[in-house]
């Protein structure tokens, strides 16, 4: 679903229309929802080729354990990782207070006496009973900047796609 809050002369309606995607514009000018509707009608759709707009979630793609990060060289063992709830990443900097877990070389996490996977001690952490790991750990690279290692997963996807 896309949204648009200024409409304007519908090009998101026409480009979402085109490519399948549903979508909500806001306009108040009645002079450009004239404009955008004559637009949207004119807007002829793309063929529905599932080899060009693959229907794929989160879900579907292919798992990627978190050691796999260590073993391909994106994270060594002995490095620090840096619990945030998402939205709240970038306001971290080295140095902060705030949980902080050291990877082990099995890919688990030690983070005070809690130890276990990204998920769990990220659920201790959090004080909830699950805790998707990938979105709530990050770590600094050399240049000193924050990344999810979600961002980490990511790269070794596109790495081992075909």
């Amino acid at each position: 679903m896309v949204l648009d809050p200024f409409f304007g002369t519908g090009t998101t309606g026409a480009v979402a229309k085109r490519l399948h995607r549903h979508w909500i514009g806001i306009e108040r000018n009645p002079v450009y929802v004239g404009a955008a509707r004559d637009r949207i009608e004119q807007t002829q759709q793309t063929h529905l080729d599932f080899e060009v707009f693959p229907l794929q979630s989160k879900r579907s793609q292919p798992r990627i354990p978190f050691a796999a990060l260590l073993e391909n060289g994106l994270l060594d063992a002995g490095s620090k990782l840096y619990f945030a709830r998402p939205g709240r990443e970038t306001t971290r900097q080295p140095g902060d207070d705030g949980p902080v877990a050291l990877i082990r070389v099995d890919g688990s996490l030690k983070c005070g006496e809690l130890e276990g996977s990204i998920h769990k001690v990220g659920a201790a952490l959090a004080k909830t009973p699950s805790c998707n790991g990938w979105e709530h750990w990050w770590y600094f690279d050399e240049a000193g900047e924050l990344h999810s290692i979600d961002s980490l997963r990511s790269q070794l996807r596109t790495r081992r796609s075909p």
